[in-house]
């Protein structure tokens, strides 16, 4: 059998990055120390670089008696004559490998592409590449124009018929040892195996019914090492997502979800990254999807607030409720780039991150993936700091697109309310109009679907909206159709209502919770 010459190419699309130094030193290491015969193909016209290197070292040893004495003594040793230097123009390129190649003489051939892709014939000449390697540095730049044009590669080419690409590889180049080495090694440590197996661990918590998740769980170890390989090489690329319909806290929500082996990535990648930096600029009181927070936590805050307001001022005040509108569908990517970019985490995480958003499209973020639950916390960072540091409101509390301010002056909420209208506005967040508004507090107000009022002694009183009560007689009656129907166990529905009745017994909605518990004797234990 004829041994087959493998094509080699260093290439990026941003100049300066050291791919023409990074061909001569693998090229002269596998020549000179390996043994390994090869040629190299200088393509980067107009300069040739290399090839005007070798020139150049050519002519000083011509016009040296000591350069000359010691590249004699070197071409007496077998194998260590230096290996060829040619220049064409790229499109000229395959024809030039495949006559080097037949003449049998060369296992390896390196070629130096140019730093773009507009040049006349590089795609022709990058589709008879076996492997291409690109060289990235630690510069946002240069990492969103390599993965750019290595994502082009990879669908335009990657393991095509018409093409002999068989890989695309990144690596570390131009690395400054006065930068600490950390900034380096994250995006490594993020997408350990290690972590990316406890990503896994916590996806699957809740979902392990699901056949979905099922057939993840039967080969768990081959699939997570897949995408493991893929992050490090710079080729992961997302599934899309599935959509679907649910009822949270009595209020319809569209569900774009992402397939579970994103989510074990996006869980990593959050997890040991997006949440430790971002989350450092976070006020106490941003109350959504972290840990040591969630629903409850903002619940209680509020109740606190109620607290030591009524200790202050009594039962006179006023609360200001605000609701962003349409939030994860509209939102706006570049405020939420800019949250991000400025966190500190490495460019490939921000890149990574910026490309799972982009996967729902030019606006908006994706209920259902987690870099974007993460993002939209996020977003409106600049508003809660100007609420608690410029404007001082000691009783904030904003949980993901629902905001409230509790205060004893309705001017100064009128003057809360014109700066956030001005706020909104610059991070392309829209205001519900319908929704906000300034309360007395001796009224009552409804916050995350629960009402809260002083008693007439002062006690904080938090009852359940009787949509949500409502919404869940519904619920019982859809699950009452689905164990008819074998679609649902009794011990589900059964699971269900245990946690949905201990959730309300934080509130005061006693005699609501039995009638919703007498609904379901009479559907389920007849």
């Amino acid at each position: 059998m004829d041994k087959q010459t493998l094509n080699v190419a260093f290439a990026t699309q941003k100049g300066g990055s050291g791919k023409t130094a990074i061909t001569v030193l693998v090229a002269s290491y596998l020549h000179y120390n390996c043994g390994c015969p090869l040629a190299v193909i200088d393509c980067d016209f107009p300069q040739h670089s290399l090839y005007e290197m070798r020139e150049r070292d050519s002519r000083a040893v011509l016009e040296n008696e000591y350069l000359k004495r010691m590249a004699y003594e070197q071409m007496r040793e077998p194998g260590r004559a230096a290996y060829p230097v040619q220049k064409c123009r790229v499109e000229r390129a395959p024809d030039m490998a495949t006559e080097l190649a037949d003449s049998g003489n060369y296992d390896l051939l390196f070629f130096d592409l140019p730093g773009t892709v507009n040049s006349s014939g590089i795609l022709r000449t990058i589709a008879q590449m076996d492997y291409i390697f690109a060289p990235v540095s630690a510069d946002q730049t240069v990492l969103e124009s390599t993965l750019a044009f290595l994502d082009v590669l990879q669908r335009m080419m990657l393991g095509k018929e018409t093409s002999r690409l068989k890989g695309l590889y990144l690596f570390w180049n131009l690395v400054d040892k006065r930068e600490k080495s950390e900034l380096y090694g994250r995006y490594e440590k993020v997408f350990s195996f290690e972590n990316l197996y406890t990503g896994y661990r916590e996806s699957v918590k809740g979902v392990g019914w699901k056949a979905s998740t099922q057939r993840y769980k039967a080969s768990a170890l081959a699939k997570i090492n897949h995408p493991h390989d893929e992050l490090l090489a710079g080729r992961f690329r997302s599934r899309g997502f599935y959509e679907f319909d649910i009822i949270e806290r009595g209020k319809p929500r569209h569900i774009r979800s992402v397939h579970i082996s994103e989510r074990v990535v996006q869980r990593s990648l959050c997890d040991y990254a997006l949440v430790p930096m971002l989350s450092r600029s976070f006020i106490y009181d941003n109350g959504a999807s972290l840990r040591g927070k969630g629903y409850d936590f903002a619940v209680k805050r509020v109740t606190q607030f109620l607290a030591k307001h009524y200790r202050q001022h009594g039962r006179e005040g006023y609360a200001l409720v605000f609701d962003f509108s349409k939030y994860f569908d509209t939102a706006q990517h570049a405020p939420v780039f800019r949250e991000i970019e400025k966190s500190g985490i490495d460019d490939r995480l921000v890149a990574l991150s910026e490309y799972f958003i982009k996967c729902f499209g030019d606006e908006g973020l994706g209920l259902g993936s987690q870099v974007s639950q993460i993002a939209a916390i996020a977003l409106p960072n600049k508003i809660d700091h100007y609420i608690k540091d410029v404007l001082r409101m000691k009783f904030y509390e904003r949980f993901m697109d629902d905001g409230l301010i509790i205060h004893r002056s309705k001017e100064k909420l009128r003057e809360c309310l014109a700066a956030l209208r001005r706020l909104c506005a610059g991070l392309g967040i829209k205001l519900n109009e319908k929704k906000t508004q300034i309360i007395k507090l001796t009224r009552g107000f409804t916050f995350l679907k629960v009402r809260f009022r002083y008693g007439k002694t002062g006690a904080i009183v938090r009852r359940v909206c009787y949509k949500s009560i409502r919404q869940m007689r519904k619920k019982l009656k859809t699950f009452r159709r689905w164990v008819g129907s074998g679609r649902m166990d009794v011990e589900d529905v059964k699971a269900s209502i245990t946690s949905w009745s201990g959730h309300m017994r934080r509130f005061h909605s006693y005699f609501a919770v039995q009638s919703v518990m007498k609904k379901y004797r009479e559907l389920f234990e007849v």
